[in-house]
């Protein structure tokens, strides 16, 4: 339980960057579970926004599943707590990016 415990309370220490972050709306957790939405004006399992996040990710060295718009993080307990901080500052950066893009899907 030590690092699930370590694991939620990373989450709480990141929850006012990812609020703060105005192209994410809808962030959440769930014991080590933690999710947000990527503003978009469409959203759903589906959306095409999936696939642009999933490779920017990739390039940045984080492998993320993201389902449609939602960026979520549910990684094994023995996690580096580094890891975890890369990747969700990595959230905030992916939405940001997208929101810079005139031309990506959902617009």
């Amino acid at each position: 339980t030590t690092l699930i415990n370590g694991l939620m309370q990373r989450y709480r220490q990141h929850l006012p960057m990812l609020t703060d972050c105005k192209a994410l709306v809808n962030v959440r957790t769930c014991g080590t579970i933690i999710a947000a939405d990527v503003c978009e004006p469409a959203d759903g399992y589906l959306h095409p926004l999936r696939d642009q996040l999933y490779q920017r990710a990739l390039k940045e060295g984080v492998l993320l599943r993201p389902l449609g718009n939602t960026l979520y993080l549910l990684p094994p307990y023995p996690t580096p707590l580094e890891l975890i901080d890369r990747t969700l500052a990595l959230f905030c950066r992916l939405a940001e990016e997208q929101q810079l893009v005139p031309n990506a899907p959902g617009r």
